[in-house]
């Protein structure tokens, strides 16, 4: 029997999808291991206009990318989003995590 790995990831690492950024080789590793069955890949609601402004800043602020290039981003990005879950369904466990480790819970 084959274990499936969860992996709860941000927008930070859907970002790295999508554009060049510093270890985007190890989020595509994880897309990568998703695509396989190997992981399944979570993540708030909050993700998807989260990583929607990252594209924006992106082609808006930093002039990085052209309009169609973050419109095609973000088409890459809803093609491959993680399972979603409800922000307020994750609070709770989110607050102890952050208790536990010292880590902010948005994170």
């Amino acid at each position: 029997m084959t274990t499936v790995e969860t992996l709860v990831v941000d927008a930070s690492v859907g970002a790295k999808w999508v554009l060049a950024e510093p270890h985007s080789d190890r989020a595509m590793a994880l897309l990568d291991s998703a695509g396989r069955g190997e992981t399944m890949l979570v993540a708030p609601d909050v993700y998807l206009p989260e990583v929607t402004n990252i594209v924006w800043k992106s082609a808006h602020l930093r002039g990085d990318l052209t309009r169609d290039e973050a419109r095609e981003a973000l088409d890459k990005l809803l093609a491959t989003l993680p399972q979603l879950s409800p922000a307020a369904d994750l609070a709770g466990q989110a607050l102890e995590l952050a208790l536990t480790f010292g880590h902010p819970s948005y994170d």
